[in-house]
């Protein structure tokens, strides 16, 4: 893959093992607040990689209490900082050799693109020291629209000064791949759980599915 000459990585399930935290954080809020009734469970793989608006607008519309989904929030927020305090937010495999390979290539510039608001993505960033592997940085408070509209990508290409087809997003998410599709950027993804096939031939600027990070480094021989 010569002739690319930006990769851009989201960040959640891509770089660091999150979504399932993410997602037993949205269950453990439901049930402490007695919730977890209204909500089917499937509801929640499909929030994978949206924004906070769209998940708190899914919950809601279960709920059907603005107040008491702010406190599922609330709730699910803090259970992701505890358990990111206590380790529990790993770091994918081949995630910074992968980084560092790239960033070893001159010709490559690095960007992260996430919708994790900046307060919690500099945490996570700094909790695995992932910062210094990146020339730019861009969290979903930076951008108006969040993934799955192309915003984040489209900044990215911008900074960059680099064209979409010199391009290359690491996703996870249907969301974040959607978002990739809709900016005219090639997409690797590696989901970090199982997406139906149908799901991804839908999406045409996905060029590989991939199980690690490692299996990306032949791309870029």
């Amino acid at each position: 893959m010569k002739e690319k000459r930006l990769a851009i990585f989201d960040m959640d399930g891509i770089l660091v093992s999150s979504e399932h935290v993410y997602a037993s954080g949205w269950q453990y809020a439901l049930k402490s607040l007695g919730l977890d009734h209204l909500v089917p469970s499937e509801e929640l793989f499909y929030m994978r990689g949206a924004s906070s608006a769209s998940n708190l607008a899914t919950i809601n519309r279960y709920v059907n209490d603005w107040s008491l989904t702010q406190q599922v929030k609330a709730v699910r927020d803090q259970y992701f900082i505890d358990e990111l305090n206590v380790g529990h937010v790993p770091l994918l495999p081949y995630a910074k050799e992968l980084l560092a390979y790239l960033q070893a290539k001159p010709d490559i510039q690095l960007i992260l693109a996430s919708n994790t608001p900046s307060n919690r993505g500099q945490l996570i960033l700094a909790k695995h020291d992932l910062a210094k592997y990146f020339d730019q940085i861009i969290m979903g408070d930076h951008v108006e629209n969040l993934k799955p509209a192309p915003d984040i990508y489209l900044k990215a290409l911008k900074l960059a000064q680099v064209p979409a087809e010199q391009a290359i997003i690491f996703e996870d998410s249907l969301t974040g791949a959607t978002a990739g599709k809709n900016a005219h950027i090639d997409i690797l993804l590696v989901p970090e759980e199982p997406i139906p096939d149908e799901d991804i031939a839908k999406n045409d600027k996905i060029i590989a599915v991939l199980d690690t990070l490692e299996d990306a480094l032949a791309y870029f021989d």
